[in-house]
């Protein structure tokens, strides 16, 4: 995770300021626009010689009296002659508008008392860092709200600032985003129903909690409601189906999606799922099968494949199991429960396929790759990676 996350310009800046402090100490590289000049003085006229993108340090509040423009980290202001003198700070140019984030350091050496900011300061006096007490100084780019992941937002309907989350918190208190979401995205990968993020008012993943597949414009209509979201979760939609939850003693080390396999009728095709064995050395026939999340049977060719048909947010999503002999009496309209077995592994392998439509099938013969992607879901979009391959192919 890089060091710096969204910096919070308003009402909520001393929540912003603790996160960012605490990731700026995080012995992490940071990414700096420019290394040389460090700092460059401008003497006593401010406002109109202080140019250029860059941190502005003044000498007086409300951006008066001499002033210096830093572009990089500096461990001691002596050299640079503002040891102990600023008291207000500017955020310019390319560094402006949440693009960069700020600690100022008491003492040299980026220690003692300390204060972030993420947007100008007329007055360090009203911060923990105080007037003519800053002696170095720290400068990190903050992420944007790009790529996979899920998206907080400040505002309702996807609003004000943005923060963009990959794993889970128990405790927000160290993101700059405790207390504030409104609206949430879940994009790219993070999307469709394949990642299940549950938001929650408290640390640890207490008090009142919301869980949901896809975006909301407004959490004021969920039980978690505005500006109380503490923790956050999130984790892959599907358990696996054979092993414990994550497929301990269980990997993808047969065909992967798309790579071309055996249809069990001596015919190579373009594979649908992934082909899960057990561990190397031991034998997956026999191993119990389990449904990876609550839905209706769907169709059973005994001996052959299970199709379990799901409702995932009103979305209709089919998971098959091939090489399955069906557990006990099993019949086609059945409602399963999330884990609930299903059926045995009768074969060396469990071939498991995730289809939007239901003609989910094995048997891919004489269809093309692209054929496949484009009616077939990569699994492990839903499940996360355990033992063996951890990705798809690519078609030819």
């Amino acid at each position: 995770m890089n060091a710096f996350s969204s910096i919070r310009l308003s009402r909520r800046a001393g929540l912003a300021a603790v996160w960012i402090t605490f990731m700026l100490l995080a012995s992490l590289p940071l990414q700096v626009a420019e290394a040389q000049p460090r700092s460059e003085t401008v003497g006593s006229a401010a406002s109109s010689r202080c140019q250029g993108d860059g941190i502005y340090l003044y000498e007086h509040s409300n951006y008066g009296g001499r002033c210096v423009k830093w572009t990089a980290d500096d461990k001691d202001f002596t050299d640079d002659g503002f040891n102990d003198t600023a008291s207000s700070i500017r955020f310019v140019g390319s560094y402006g508008g949440g693009k960069y984030a700020v600690i100022l350091f008491a003492d040299a050496g980026k220690r003692g008392v300390q204060a972030a900011f993420g947007a100008d300061d007329p007055d360090l006096g009203n911060d923990k860092i105080g007037h003519d007490r800053a002696s170095s100084i720290k400068i990190g780019k903050v992420p944007q709200c790009t790529g996979d992941g899920v998206y907080l937002y400040e505002d309702k309907n996807y609003g004000g600032r943005c923060r963009k989350f990959v794993a889970s918190y128990d405790d927000m208190g160290n993101t700059g985003f405790e207390d504030i979401a409104s609206s949430i995205k879940l994009v790219g990968a993070y999307g469709g129903g394949r990642r299940t993020v549950t938001l929650c008012a408290h640390p640890g993943y207490n008090g009142a909690c919301t869980m949901l597949h896809q975006d909301d414009p407004n959490l004021g209509n969920n039980e978690v409601g505005h500006d109380r979201t503490s923790s956050l979760r999130i984790k892959f939609t599907f358990r696996w189906p054979v092993g414990k939850p994550d497929g301990a003693g269980f990997g993808v080390y047969g065909a992967t999606f798309l790579q071309q396999a055996s249809n069990g009728q001596g015919q190579q095709v373009y594979n649908p799922g992934i082909d899960i064995l057990r561990d190397p050395g031991k034998p997956a026939s026999g191993q119990a099968v389990y449904a990876v999340d609550r839905g209706r049977v769907a169709s059973i060719v005994p001996g052959a494949s299970i199709v379990i048909e799901h409702t995932i947010d009103s979305r209709k999503v089919w998971t098959q199991y091939i090489n399955v002999d069906r557990y006990k009496k099993l019949k086609v309209g059945q409602w399963v429960d999330k884990g609930q077995q299903i059926g045995t592994i009768n074969r060396t392998y469990l071939r498991f396929v995730v289809a939007y439509e239901q003609h989910a099938s094995g048997d891919m013969v004489g269809q093309g790759c692209g054929w496949v992607q484009s009616h077939y879901e990569n699994p492990f979009l839903w499940l996360g990676a355990a033992g063996g391959k951890t990705g798809a192919v690519s078609c030819p």
